[in-house]
């Protein structure tokens, strides 16, 4: 393990420590800006000397920051690391990372339409783009997949968070999208998103640490 950094905890540092010590319930630290927020996940993670800790942190230049700094007992992931691991044993195969994926999936729908219901449907790409994104982000299954009882929220959910009214055919589409896109994933063809989407509501085993650190928690979606 890594020694403890060079200075006396502070005051608020070691009631965190204590706290960590003497509980097993979740704790949130809030940390202002410039309050050494790296510095007291490093305090925490080395006043542990034999258990393996996780570090979650929301991309890859922190995680990579932060693996220096942690114990090496320490496992230090991306939310998008963790999760593709999970969903390629989920699903026993090597996944292609396919960061166009529901863009062809829409050209895909868009090729099959008749010639005069094309341009209709690229009036609607921005959109319903956007509101697929949104979509898988907060949990959203269709009603018509066959996991849909795992579905976090429903369409209306969706609508809520858009800075504009869709189409009444655009919630079709968008669905039918999803529906598509969950497949491919199955067969291995995943994007950034699929890499959280797909094991939080489609199954996977997770790791089981003891502890699991995480970094900017209040950026975290249900």
């Amino acid at each position: 393990g890594k020694p403890m950094p060079e200075f006396p905890p502070t005051h608020e540092q070691q009631t965190i420590l204590d706290a960590v010590k003497t509980t097993k319930a979740n704790l949130m630290i809030r940390a202002r800006a410039g309050c050494g927020k790296t510095t007291m996940l490093e305090l925490i993670d080395a006043a542990e000397k034999t258990q393996p800790y996780l570090l979650m942190c929301f991309n890859k230049a922190i995680a990579t920051e932060a693996e220096k700094r942690m114990r090496s007992a320490t496992t230090v992931r991306t939310f998008n690391s963790l999760g593709h691991k999970i969903w390629a044993a989920a699903v026993d195969r090597r996944l292609t990372l396919a960061k166009t994926k529901i863009r062809d999936i829409f050209k895909g729908i868009v090729d099959e339409a008749s010639r005069s219901d094309r341009s209709q449907l690229w009036s609607m790409y921005d959109s319903v783009l956007n509101a697929t994104s949104i979509a898988r982000n907060i949990g959203y299954i269709p009603p018509k997949h066959v996991k849909s009882h795992k579905s976090l929220c429903d369409f209306r959910a969706v609508e809520r968070l858009l800075d504009e009214t869709l189409l009444p055919e655009a919630e079709a589409l968008i669905d039918k999208i999803l529906i598509l896109s969950i497949a491919q994933a199955y067969e291995g063809v995943i994007d950034f998103t699929d890499q959280v989407y797909m094991p939080a509501l489609f199954g996977g085993t997770y790791p089981s640490f003891p502890v699991v650190l995480v970094d900017e928690y209040q950026d975290l979606s249900p």
